[in-house]
């Protein structure tokens, strides 16, 4: 016969509900090879095939002022240094090669090319203050 008050065996009933039971508990040396492969290793081994392939077909002046960012549900995004740059990197995907980049993913499929722009990439050094005559 138990002596514990009806308060007691429901804050007891509650504590157990909130824990988790043994039998779910999952290692973190088993979660972690797995949440690895799963979000860093196989999109880099997708994203590396179109960075072979981008490096290939466009000339170097685009390839040196552009960075393949990501690569996610088909969608490849590639950051270019500025507006020129863009332009004529899609004149060039439009006139046929991005079917060849398309080519190019053997464990992936390629949906869509997003071109982007990125200050970040521009290869011009930062204006001199003291150099400027207007401040």
């Amino acid at each position: 016969m138990s002596f514990s008050s009806p308060l007691q065996r429901r804050i007891d009933a509650i504590r157990d509900g909130r824990s988790i039971r043994q039998d779910r508990v999952q290692p973190l040396g088993a979660f972690l090879p797995q949440q690895f492969e799963r979000e860093h290793r196989k999109p880099f081994d997708r994203l590396g095939e179109f960075i072979e392939k981008w490096a290939e077909i466009m000339p170097p002046e685009i390839v040196e002022r552009s960075r393949l960012s990501a690569f996610s549900r088909g969608v490849l995004t590639i950051h270019l240094d500025g507006s020129s740059t863009l332009y004529h990197a899609d004149r060039l995907l439009k006139s046929g090669l991005e079917s060849e980049l398309r080519l190019a993913g053997r464990k992936a499929v390629l949906r869509k090319v997003r071109l982007a722009i990125d200050p970040s990439l521009t290869t011009e050094p930062p204006a001199n203050p003291d150099e400027n005559p207007d401040c």
